[in-house]
């Protein structure tokens, strides 16, 4: 960098400012294949920009093009490689070069924009959308509604509203970006394209099924037409409009795109590949959902067979599985042959990840849960007062979990006349829920009625009165 004595010069100054902004813009990231070297160039580029904007005799810099658009190249670097919070020291560079170009030179928008991408990285979305919100109205009176610098500061603007549950406002966004790139880059240009793509998805985000159905038809032909229908991007457009059809409630025109893919991806790519053994999971989910639990169970015997065949008895997939194909075979009144697997289930994930794991709490809840169905309550209370304990060591007396343990078990008790033990649990829940969530909340209600029914079941019927009489 240039020194304080060569502000006498105007030569030598001249030459130094092209110099310093020579050196910075000849900084290429993405030149270097390391990720650690590009973290490392970046953090390089922030420090040199700080010291550009820190330093009075230096502020001139940033008036240079080529200083301006690395200033906005650095900010985007950073957001990419997950160094959004030290970026945000840029803010003043950003500032001070707006300020140096003025609020309509192309550097300025694009710098204003990179911040904002960056606050949206970092989590600060109220940040993002007010400098996405001046940029694309300085975009928009600088270069006119439909220039691509503007369509880009639109969409933007649309992912930072979704991002914030702002749905409505990014569905009006993404409309007028999509609109806007059919019209000047064509329907097949790819920024038009994925302005199709993230419009499809709000509308589902939305809950607005049948405009994104509508989209989603198109993206799979487009695919199968551009990319074949056995290409994986085909495949992507079929798997995202089944599961569009499924949440719309359309699940036979679900599992007919399921089986398709499942047909065409085992077809490519062979029956024991990952992908192909993700679609038959998929397409046997559907077919639950469905009520179609004959056609379904063969699909996740098969799964189960071929997991434990590739990956081992001990992967997290084979468990996976197998305690999908314990649920469907409870769901499907088939006891005896879903506690056997739930049995297993519980002793492998204990042993592969030790009695506190999550899963193994969740296996525990499983099993004791088919005991109970059974009518085998003897079995399932031992499993319910475990976990109880385990959760009030492991996560402590007030979260929520906990609170469902002992509910759950406080009804195994109860199922099994032990009235005197179900009582004290009921109580404890019904006096933890309303310090943790208060008294009017759904959970607190529910637990007020399970303690009312329990007093009511033990011939405590004023008591039980008083408690249904609560408001």
């Amino acid at each position: 960098m240039y020194r304080e004595t060569y502000l006498n010069d105007q030569k030598k100054l001249g030459q130094a400012r092209s110099y310093a902004a020579s050196l910075l813009s000849g900084i290429d990231v993405y030149r270097l294949e390391n990720v650690e070297q590009r973290r490392q160039e970046t953090h390089y580029l922030i420090e040199q920009l700080l010291s550009v904007t820190s330093q009075d005799y230096s502020h001139s810099l940033l008036s240079e093009p080529q200083v301006s658009s690395k200033l906005a190249e650095t900010l985007h670097y950073a957001t990419s490689l997950g160094m959004s919070q030290l970026a945000l020291c840029l803010t003043d560079s950003v500032t001070q070069a707006c300020d140096a170009l003025g609020p309509h030179h192309p550097d300025t928008l694009a710098s204003r924009n990179s911040l904002a991408g960056t606050y949206r990285d970092a989590g600060r979305l109220d940040k993002a959308i007010a400098l996405y919100e001046q940029a694309l109205e300085d975009s928009i009176r600088v270069l006119g509604l439909d220039h691509p610098s503007a369509l880009t500061s639109r969409f933007s603007l649309a992912g930072a509203y979704r991002a914030s549950g702002r749905l409505d406002e990014a569905v009006t966004l993404y409309e007028q970006v999509f609109s806007g790139r059919s019209r000047v880059l064509g329907p097949d240009h790819r920024s038009t394209v994925t302005a199709r793509d993230d419009l499809a998805d709000t509308y589902w985000e939305a809950g607005r099924f049948d405009e994104a159905i509508t989209l989603k038809r198109q993206i799979l032909a487009d695919a199968m037409r551009v990319m074949g229908p056995d290409s994986s991007g085909a495949s992507v457009a079929r798997l995202s409009l089944a599961a569009t059809y499924r949440d719309a409630g359309r699940l036979d025109e679900s599992i007919t795109l399921h089986q398709e893919n499942l047909d065409e991806v085992s077809r490519a790519l062979g029956l024991d590949h990952p992908e192909t053994l993700a679609l038959r999971h998929r397409l046997a989910g559907v077919y639950r959902d469905a009520g179609r639990l004959d056609e379904a169970i063969p699909l996740f015997e098969q799964n189960l067979t071929d997991f434990t065949r590739l990956a081992g008895p001990d992967h997290p997939e084979t468990l996976a599985s197998r305690a999908t194909l314990a649920g469907v075979y409870r769901d499907a009144g088939r006891l005896n042959e879903a506690i056997p697997l739930f049995e297993q289930n519980l002793d492998d994930v204990a042993r592969t990840l030790g009695l506190d794991h999550p899963e193994t709490l969740a296996s525990r809840h499983s099993l004791a849960g088919v005991y109970r169905d059974a009518g085998r309550l003897d079995e399932a209370i031992p499993l319910f007062e475990q976990n109880l304990t385990d959760f009030i060591r492991i996560l402590g007396p007030d979260r929520p979990d906990t609170f469902t343990s002992r509910s759950t078990l406080a009804g195994a008790y109860r199922d099994a006349g032990r009235l005197d033990e179900a009582i004290p649990l009921f109580e404890q829940n019904l006096e933890d829920r309303t310090r943790t969530l208060g008294p009017a909340h759904p959970v607190t209600l529910t637990s007020r009625n399970n303690l009312a029914g329990a007093y009511r079941a033990a011939g405590r019927i004023e008591v039980a009165e008083k408690l249904f009489e609560a408001p």
